[in-house]
């Protein structure tokens, strides 16, 4: 069967501009719409579809059942060429979630993955400070590391995808390019095709979660230990952003010491190579260091 419908399904990697991207897209959706692409109401939290990438199920639910039914619904109610999902949970599904997901859709479109990969050694002081700001994460950086090493291997969040069983066309941008990294709303549109103008149409000023400043990660973290109530924890962190707004800009590398900086670089060194040279274009592959 002929498959005219392409379905780009963003998994992230988060941390490498995916809110804004999807502010954007859920703003611009009726601009969208007029040039061919859905982003659908369907699965939706806030601006992004996590409703529909269940991180934590190993197996599908009743209730998961019924929410890609009524995305498919939803997806043949409308005259349209193209859909656009987001969501970074994607990247961290299990492989039985990621087929239950796409068995939904591959009968009746093309599936394209779309993915941004990062500078490990940024990825993680970033998704450092967001979990400690906005999950009440309090172990040390260390630790965090370490514990997580693998989660930003870029190969193993592929995996299940280019191994579902199904065609599915993987695109790997890189973040860290500057063209990227200053506009990855417009970066997106031109990866999925749409026309230029779109973009106009599109405000790349939201920024829902913006890192606290490294400077203030271990009064976080204290915080986030304390016996402070959930309001009263929200309140406290609010006030560090503030604070943060006044200091210089984050420092590269600025929460590693040398030995877990060399675990980073001992892990992903060879892995980032070879991610590289499968799925990025060549004049970017040499751009995917881990620092």
């Amino acid at each position: 069967m002929t498959r005219e419908k392409t379905v780009y399904v963003h998994i992230g990697i988060g941390r490498s501009g995916t809110t804004s991207l999807q502010n954007a897209l859920y703003g611009a959706r009726d601009r969208l719409f007029e040039c061919g692409y859905y982003y659908p109401a369907t699965g939706l939290e806030g601006t992004a579809h996590h409703r529909l990438a269940p991180i934590y199920h190993n197996t599908s639910t009743e209730n998961l059942q019924l929410i890609y039914e009524e995305l498919i619904n939803e997806l043949n109610s409308i005259d349209f060429g193209n859909v656009i999902i987001s969501s970074e949970y994607f990247s961290f599904l299990s492989p039985d979630m990621v087929r239950c997901f796409i068995s939904e859709l591959e009968e009746f479109f093309s599936l394209k993955v779309i993915f941004y990969a990062r500078k490990q050694g940024a990825l993680f002081q970033s998704s450092y400070l967001q979990r400690i700001c906005y999950n009440r994460y309090n172990k040390k950086f260390e630790k965090f590391v370490t514990d997580h090493l693998t989660a930003f291997d870029y190969s193993l969040r592929l995996k299940p995808w280019l191994e579902s069983g199904v065609d599915v066309n993987a695109v790997c941008r890189l973040y860290d390019v500057p063209s990227v990294r200053s506009n990855v709303v417009a970066d997106f549109i031109s990866v999925i095709g749409a026309p230029e103008v779109v973009v106009g149409s599109i405000s790349l000023n939201e920024r829902a979660k913006s890192s606290l400043n490294f400077r203030l990660a271990e009064l976080a973290r204290l915080i986030a230990s304390s016996s402070a109530n959930d309001d009263e924890y929200s309140k406290l962190i609010s006030e560090l952003f503030k604070v943060s707004e006044c200091l210089p800009s984050n420092e590269p590398l600025s929460l590693f010491d040398e030995q877990t900086k060399a675990i980073v670089e001992g892990y992903h060194k060879n892995r980032n190579a070879e991610f590289a040279n499968m799925f990025l274009p060549e004049s970017h592959r040499d751009l995917l260091t881990v620092f």
